[in-house]
This record gives structure tokens, C-alpha cells and sequence, in this order.
């Protein structure tokens, strides 16, 4: 199962990509979604590249009802982003990829992430890949963990755009 996510930013790739990899939204981020966050290390290189390790704990409740009885009373989720340097200079796109795994549900989630320049700030896109290797109930499984990844993109851009919004007055 394969979809995308577009987020509209309000600030420039350099602005959306400081706030995206800010341990301090990133823990705002998870906490308004109703997780907690475990772990996150930022990585950035001198030439501009910079990988996010995020490690959050989550409710059942926060995913698919068909997909609880699978993992059990909470998930561990391990995302990992690998952002490129800018391209075309400071204010230009960035393109990365993303991973995440889902602790003990028998999918994987691969993708791609871009942020591209607009004339009213920036765009945001996650291209998100899902797959279950389980006969018989793989596409119930893909399409569950699908619906949570969308959910919490949507979530992650609601954030994003409370922290901007709350950056800017303080």
C-alpha cells in the first residue's frame, strides 16, 4: 500500500526543517498526539544533511482497532528521517527518506519526504510505503497501519503548525 501526505508549512524549508528536527517539537509533537517520547537524536552534518532517530510509546487506543489485538497494550515506534543537504542554496527543496517500524506488528514502513518552497512558505510531503509480508491478513494489516501513519501525519502538520505559529510570538 502506497499514499502521500501533503502538509502546507507557513515558514521556509530552512524554518520547517529546523522546527521538524527540534527535540522540543518533537516532544510536543508526540505529546499532543497522546504518545510519549523515548528518545530522539538529532544528527546534523557540517554540509547541511541531518538524520532524526526517534524512538515514541503509544497507546493502542491511538491505532486501528484491528490492528490492537497484534501488538498488544502499547506500540514502540522507531522512526528514522535522513534529510539531504539543501539544494539550491539555503532556501531551496530538501529530500529525504523516512523509516519506521512499528515494535512487534509485522509491517514495514519505507518512504520518501520532501520539502519544496512555495510562494506562501513550504509543502511538505511524505510519499509512505507499507508493507506485510502475512498471508491472508496482509492487506487488513497494511491498510490499519496505513490509517495510523495518516493519522499521525495529520497530526504532525496540526503541530507543526501550532509551533510556528507559537515560535513567531516568542
Amino acid at each position: 500500500m502506497q499514499f502521500d501526505v501533503d502538509i502546507p508549512v507557513d515558514a521556509t524549508t530552512a524554518e520547517a526543517l529546523a522546527a521538524l528536527s527540534d527535540k522540543g517539537f518533537l516532544a510536543f509533537a508526540t505529546d499532543r498526539a497522546g504518545a510519549t517520547l523515548t528518545q530522539a537524536t538529532v544528527t546534523t552534518t557540517a554540509e547541511g544533511d541531518v538524520t532524526l532517530s526517534v524512538r515514541r510509546t503509544a497507546p493502542t487506543s491511538l491505532i486501528p482497532p484491528q490492528a490492537r489485538a497484534i501488538v498488544g497494550n502499547a506500540v514502540e515506534i522507531r522512526q528514522v528521517e535522513a534529510w539531504s543537504k539543501p539544494q539550491e542554496g539555503p532556501l531551496g527543496p530538501r529530500y529525504g527518506t523516512v523509516a519506521a517500524d512499528v515494535v512487534g506488528a509485522p509491517a514495514q514502513v519505507t518512504g520518501t519526504v520532501s520539502l519544496q518552497p512555495t510562494d506562501h512558505g513550504s509543502q511538505l510531503t511524505y510519499t509512505v510505503q507499507v508493507r506485510c509480508a502475512l498471508p491472508l491478513v496482509g492487506p487488513m494489516v497494511e491498510r490499519a497501519v496505513g490509517e495510523g501513519i495518516r493519522s499521525a501525519l495529520a497530526g504532525l502538520g496540526t503541530a507543526l503548525h501550532e509551533w510556528m505559529a507559537r515560535s513567531e510570538h516568542s
